[in-house]
């Protein structure tokens, strides 16, 4: 899978250009991906190297974690844990950013709410 994700505006473009591949089994999922960032004047220096995944610890619980370390500014990390069924998907977890000065930067709670329709 590739993806590119652009940020717009008036004065300059920016963006990421990324492959994924995932292995899942019966109890969960395991992700593993690159990027590299762009912007007008083309590609940057810094090489994005996701790994992630989530367990099934309950019938309808997965603890979930996603990583992205950027080559020479940091990462980003998140850990967190979804219910979900037949109709909807919740997510609650934590972002933890980190940088060379930094070590990590203090929690940043996030959450998702998504409801399966039939249109």
């Amino acid at each position: 899978m590739f993806y590119l994700y652009s940020f717009t505006n008036s004065d300059d473009n920016a963006g990421i250009l990324f492959s994924n591949i995932s292995h899942s089994w019966r109890k969960g999922i395991f992700n593993i991906g690159i990027g590299k960032g762009f912007n007008k004047d083309g590609f940057t220096d810094n090489l994005w190297v996701l790994i992630g995944g989530g367990i099934t610890v309950e019938r309808h619980f997965k603890l979930i974690s996603d990583n992205i370390i950027i080559s020479s500014a940091g990462g980003i990390t998140s850990t967190g844990i979804r219910y979900f069924n037949k109709k909807i998907s919740v997510e609650l977890g934590f972002i933890f950013v980190f940088t060379d000065e930094v070590s990590l930067i203090p929690l940043i709670p996030w959450g998702s709410f998504t409801y399966k329709t039939h249109i």
